[in-house]
C-alpha cells in the first residue's frame, strides 16, 4: 500500500547490530555497534521517492555505522554517510534519484 506522496508507508522501529538492509516497513533504525562496524543499505531511491528513513547509532563504541544505497546511489551528495558518535543520527529522505540528507546531528 502506498500513500498519496507515493511512498511505503513505514511504521517500523527496528534494531540491528549486524549488517542490515532496509526493509519497507522500516522508518527508524538503531545500530548498535558494540561487536562491530555495521553497514546499513538503503533501497533504491527511485522505487522509493519520498520516502524517510532515520537511522542511528544507539551506544558509544569505537565503531562505525556506514550507510550507504543499492546500485551505487548517492546517499547525501556521497557513496555513503558514517555515523562514529554515540546517538548520533541521519534522516534521509529518496527524491527518486538519490537519498538526501534532511538532518544530521
Amino acid at each position: 500500500m502506498r500513500n498519496v506522496a507515493g511512498a511505503i508507508p513505514a511504521s517500523g522501529l527496528k534494531q540491528v547490530s549486524n549488517d542490515y538492509s532496509v526493509g519497507d516497513r522500516d522508518a527508524t533504525v538503531f545500530c548498535n555497534t558494540m561487536r562491530g562496524s555495521v553497514t546499513i543499505t538503503l533501497p533504491r531511491a527511485a522505487l522509493h521517492g519520498g520516502r524517510t528513513v532515520a537511522i542511528r547509532k544507539a551506544d558509544a563504541g569505537a565503531n562505525a555505522v556506514k550507510i550507504q544505497s543499492v546500485n551505487g546511489e548517492p546517499v547525501g551528495g556521497a557513496v555513503w554517510v558514517t555515523l562514529t558518535l554515540a546517538n548520533e543520527y541521519v534522516t534521509l529522505q529518496s527524491d527518486g534519484k538519490s537519498w538526501m540528507v534532511v538532518a544530521h546531528f
